[in-house]
């Protein structure tokens, strides 16, 4: 009998102790999951989550994580346009694949039938066009940027015409992707 009741005392220690244990465990557990959520907090509010460098660009660049900066939104659709504004006859698949990744899904199949029947219309007249960018500015307020430049447009015969052009590119940002939400391509010439 004094076996057992020895036997009991130790066994009711181990119980204590685990117990205790338990607890500390549970404490520790819940400062963790609470130290966690404050840092991914902190994080998704506070820093900047990611860093890109698209085509066209002289320094670092920061995608916040839930808006446009201006000068990524300024040196994504510069990228754009340059992709957009040097075609030839022959790269036109190339520019329309390119340029389709970013293109929100409930505007792509406008920006598609768009697009191809331009590339279209080059590859049948045997055109190219070159775009150099003159400027580029973003408005904050609708998300849209503005990038102008010169396009010159040469024919089969090697004749060039030169206009002003403009690219004008609403853009959002979709789990840290950019997303063209329209796309306007606009002749600037006088007639």
């Amino acid at each position: 009998m004094e076996d057992e009741r020895m036997k009991f005392k130790q066994w009711q220690t181990q119980v204590k102790r685990l117990k205790s244990h338990t607890s500390l465990l549970l404490l520790t557990n819940l400062v963790l999951g609470i130290s966690l959520a404050l840092s991914i907090y902190w994080q998704a509010t506070s820093k900047p989550l990611i860093i890109v460098q698209p085509m066209v660009a002289h320094d670092k660049l920061e995608l916040k994580a839930q808006s446009l900066t201006r000068s990524y939104a300024v040196s994504f659709a510069t990228s754009m346009a340059i992709l957009l504004g040097n075609v030839t006859a022959d790269n036109g698949l190339f520019v329309l694949e390119s340029i389709s990744q970013y293109v929100a899904p409930d505007y792509y199949a406008q920006f598609r039938k768009q697009l191809v029947a331009d590339m279209q219309r080059l590859k049948e007249k045997r055109m190219d066009m070159t775009f150099v960018i003159t400027q580029a500015y973003f408005y904050e307020t609708s998300q849209e940027v503005v990038v102008e430049g010169i396009a010159t447009i040469i024919d089969a015969a090697g004749n060039r015409l030169q206009n002003p052009h403009q690219f004008r590119m609403r853009l959002d940002l979709v789990d840290y992707v950019p997303r063209i939400r329209q796309l306007q391509s606009l002749s600037l010439a006088k007639d």
